[in-house]
């Protein structure tokens, strides 16, 4: 299959992220698919589609050293990027999604569309495996995950090749409500996420890593690639998200609306209650506003996945007006996953049975 194969060489932070967003939004559903291969220019923090920045980020730290942090339209978690790790993004028009043959299910696309990657650490000397739910490891540490997400009038998948990775940086931009967790998380990502640097010795020349990955899509999916640069649309699409992703309405796009809350005189009727649970497919976070204990308004947010991408929004809108019985928020939270029927990788109506028992014991 005839497909575009966009290699951007180093770009800025920002456009690591707004170019391959664009070529999405700019892919009619009957177009040619494109694979786009870049590295950022400086280290940034890309946090996920459904995170919520400041609880997940040291947004001041990042400030006082010039770490960018950058929301994607794609789920998932928190992570640094650098230069160290070789971008690719598989941009597969709607119409063509049986041309390529992608499975019907995101946890099927996963693990179909990590075959490449994996293919391609082997003639570099890494033997490595996917592991669900969207992870690529090596010897049971982690070198890779990737993501997904609906974007314009295509699919998208995004992962990177990692020839290195700093740790300590990794655990230093997270945010902690206990300072003492950061030197155990560093010490856990130490332990369990790995690099080429570290399996061989060294990281292998950049344009070898790309030689490798290149053949690998068009090997295992039969491509056939056809060199190509941004067109002038992708360009000023470009352009137009750079000023979004930058903006501070973007980062903080998914917050708990805090103006409205103060409005309110908090008082035994009127309540914020919060509530995590850790599923198999990310964490889920669910802040709810309770007056005389109905639920008036929510705000669901983590590192999960989920699709179609504005499904999140539909599925908080199916709380409102729900008792915080337990047996109520069940009821509802069942009625609304069977309605809608959300493709949620590794997260079930049992993990949110959960999560609603947490907020209810709260009440």
């Amino acid at each position: 299959m005839k497909t575009r194969l966009v290699d951007c060489g180093i770009v800025p932070s920002l456009r690591s992220q707004t170019i391959y967003h664009a070529v999405a939004e700019c892919t009619e559903p009957d177009g040619m698919p494109t694979i786009t291969l870049m590295r950022p220019d400086k280290p940034y923090v890309c946090i996920g589609y459904h995170q919520e920045v400041e609880k997940e980020i040291d947004v001041s730290y990042c400030g006082a050293n010039d770490i960018p942090v950058i929301r994607r339209q794609v789920g998932g978690g928190a992570v640094l990027l650098d230069v160290n790790q070789l971008f690719f993004h598989v941009i597969i028009p709607k119409d063509k999604a049986a041309d390529f043959r992608l499975p019907s299910t995101l946890m099927e696309r996963y693990a179909y569309l990590a075959k490449a990657p994996i293919a391609a650490y082997e003639p570099l000397g890494i033997r490595a495996q996917f592991r669900p739910i969207n992870d690529i490891h090596v010897n049971g540490k982690k070198i890779g995950g990737t993501g997904t997400a609906d974007v314009g009038g295509a699919f998208l998948f995004v992962g990177s090749m990692m020839l290195d990775f700093n740790h300590a940086l990794m655990a230093r931009v997270l945010k902690f409500s206990d300072e003492k967790m950061r030197d155990k998380v560093q010490k856990t990502m130490e332990d369990y996420v790995t690099s080429m640097r570290r399996e061989l010795g060294a990281a292998p020349p950049i344009e070898s890593v790309k030689k490798e990955l290149v053949a690998a899509f068009a090997e295992v999916y039969q491509l056939d690639f056809v060199g190509s640069e941004l067109s002038h649309q992708e360009l000023q699409k470009v352009d137009e998200l750079d000023r979004t992703f930058a903006g501070e309405a973007w980062l903080h796009a998914v917050q708990w609306n805090d103006t409205r809350s103060r409005s309110l005189t908090i008082n035994a009727d009127v309540k914020i209650v919060e509530g995590a649970h850790k599923a198999p497919g990310g964490l889920l976070r669910l802040t709810v506003k309770v007056v005389n204990n109905i639920i008036e308004d929510t705000l669901l947010s983590g590192d999960f996945t989920i699709s179609p991408r504005g499904a999140l929004k539909t599925f908080s809108m199916e709380l409102i007006g729900c008792s915080l019985a337990p047996a109520d928020l069940t009821a509802r939270v069942h009625a609304g996953l069977e309605t809608h029927k959300f493709d949620m990788p590794g997260v079930t109506a049992a993990d949110f049975t959960q999560l609603i028992s947490k907020i209810a014991h709260q009440e």
